[in-house]
C-alpha cells in the first residue's frame, strides 16, 4: 500500500523581519490587537519564536513597526496621486484627499490599525512621537498644495500664517472624516471624500 506524502510547509521568501511585520499586519487585521499574541505571529509566519523577539523585543516594539508600514504605506498612495495627477492646483487637492479615502475603503484591516495607532498616539511616548511626526509631514504637503494654488491664482491669497492655520484644517478634515467612513454604517467612502474635498475647496476659494 502506497503512503501518501505529505507535503511540508515552508516559509515564504524573503526577509525574516519583514515577513515577520508582513504576518502581523495580516493577523492583527483579522483578528484583533488584544486577540494576537507574539506567539501566534511566530507560528504564522514559519519563525522560531526566540528568532520574532530578537527582531522585536516586545509586542509593542511590533505594533511600532507595523504602525510605520502602515503609515508609509498611505503616504505613499498619497503622493503617488498627486504625481500622477499633478499639474492643477485644485485637482491635486482633491487626488490627495481622495487618496486617503480610496486607501481605507480597499485595506480596511490596516485602517483598523490606523485607528489603533491613534489611540496608542493618545498614550504618548514613541507612538506619538511617531504620530507627531507624520503630522507635520502631512501638513507641510498640504501646506506646499495650498500654497501652490495661492501662487497659481487659483486659490485666494493667503499669508504664511494663514497657510500653516488652513492646513491643520484640511488635515483634520481628512483624518476625521475617513475614520468617519471606516467606522459609521451607511456611509459611502468616495462619497464622504468628495464631500470633503468640497468643504476644502469652501475654505480655499
Amino acid at each position: 500500500m502506497k503512503k501518501t506524502l505529505k507535503h511540508k510547509k515552508h516559509p515564504p521568501k524573503g526577509s525574516v523581519k519583514e515577513r515577520i511585520i508582513d504576518t502581523a499586519i495580516r493577523l492583527l487585521s483579522e483578528k484583533g490587537v488584544s486577540e494576537t499574541a507574539m506567539l501566534d505571529i511566530a507560528r504564522a509566519s514559519f519563525t522560531d519564536h526566540q528568532l520574532v523577539y530578537y527582531y522585536f523585543p516586545s509586542i509593542t516594539r511590533l505594533h511600532y513597526e507595523v504602525v510605520m508600514r502602515i503609515m508609509n504605506e498611505l503616504k505613499g498612495a498619497m503622493l503617488e496621486g498627486i504625481i500622477e495627477h499633478g499639474g492643477n492646483a485644485r485637482h491635486d487637492m482633491e487626488k490627495y484627499i481622495t487618496s486617503t479615502f480610496e486607501w481605507a475603503r480597499n485595506n480596511p484591516g490596516r485602517m483598523s490599525l490606523w485607528i489603533f495607532f491613534y489611540y496608542k498616539a493618545s498614550t504618548g511616548g514613541e507612538f506619538k512621537t511617531l504620530n507627531d511626526a507624520f503630522r507635520r509631514t502631512g501638513r507641510e504637503r498640504i501646506g506646499a498644495l495650498v500654497a501652490k494654488g495661492v501662487g497659481d491664482g487659483v486659490y485666494k491669497r493667503l499669508n504664511a500664517d494663514a497657510i500653516r492655520a488652513v492646513s491643520t484644517q484640511i488635515q483634520g478634515l481628512i483624518t476625521g472624516n475617513a475614520i468617519m467612513a471606516a467606522t459609521e454604517s451607511g456611509i459611502d467612502h468616495m462619497d464622504f471624500a468628495a464631500k470633503t474635498y468640497k468643504t476644502v475647496m469652501g475654505m480655499l476659494i
